[in-house]
């Protein structure tokens, strides 16, 4: 048994109002800048106090 199969996936390569067609209809569309900025930002520049906060 043969197929043939076409996945196309196209992801925005501009930061502007442009909506991914991949992710509108996901919540990751409504993911932010500052959420992203915030994930990325390394445990190293976390306070011991900030570290106990998020792990509450």
């Amino acid at each position: 048994m043969t197929g043939h199969f076409e996945i196309s996936v196209a992801f925005g390569d501009s930061a502007g109002e442009e909506v991914d067609p991949v992710f509108q209809n996901s919540p990751a569309g409504n993911i932010r800048q500052e959420d992203i900025d915030e994930w990325n930002t390394p445990p190293s520049t976390l306070s011991d106090a900030e570290i106990d906060a998020i792990c509450k």
